[in-house]
């Protein structure tokens, strides 16, 4: 029985994707080659609330992209993070 499960649970996953052809999640997500330890928590955030879309996300968009992976950096910072000892303390976003 529960080979029939979980064999119905793939069909189902399958048929879920859709065509190969069409994009099937966000591209938004964390870089693996980022380590700072609070980048990938900033990115989930970033991406729940559609940070592309964000009138002000300099620093954020870089981080999505993999091309700036800390909030922290003195000069690329990311807006609306203050950070303390090279970990963020404070998020102030704005609606």
């Amino acid at each position: 029985m529960k080979t029939l499960q979980s064999l119905i649970l793939q069909i189902i996953f399958i048929l879920c994707l859709g065509s190969v052809d069409r994009p099937l999640l966000s591209q938004c997500g964390p870089d693996p080659g980022c380590t700072h330890p609070d980048y990938e928590a900033l990115i989930a955030i970033y991406c729940a609330t559609d940070g592309d879309n964000w009138t002000e996300n300099r620093g954020w968009k870089e981080g999505a992209e993999g091309t700036n992976c800390n909030p922290c950096d003195q000069v690329n910072f990311w807006s609306h993070i203050r950070c303390v000892g090279g970990r963020v303390e404070l998020m102030a976003l704005l609606d």
